[in-house]
């Protein structure tokens, strides 16, 4: 069984180089998924509650913030990817790490 990670993309979390408001990716690991669970099934449930974006912004204490619930966008693993992950993420890393 492996871990079972849930993914967003939330505008307003970054900046582009311009210093405008830009998305940011956000995973969230809820620990380990039960044999034969399927990130869709998932995504579906989530999707049909009326206020998990509200829930979501409680959850990551941001409802103080700047961000709007109509900012929040639930992705596929596959879209965090291309977007987020591998040498875009290091590349975070590392600027993080030097600022």
């Amino acid at each position: 069984m492996g871990k079972l990670n849930l993914y967003f993309k939330v505008f307003g979390l970054a900046e582009d180089k311009d210093g405008r408001p830009a998305y940011a990716g956000v995973t969230m690991c809820l620990g380990k998924a039960k044999e034969g669970v399927q990130y869709s099934d998932v995504e579906r449930f989530i999707l049909s509650k009326p206020d998990w974006k509200k829930q979501f912004l409680q959850f990551c204490h941001l409802e103080s913030s700047n961000i709007k619930e109509n900012d929040i966008e639930m992705i596929t693993p596959e879209e965090y990817s291309r977007d987020y992950g591998g040498k875009k993420a290091e590349k975070i890393k590392e600027k993080l790490k030097n600022d």
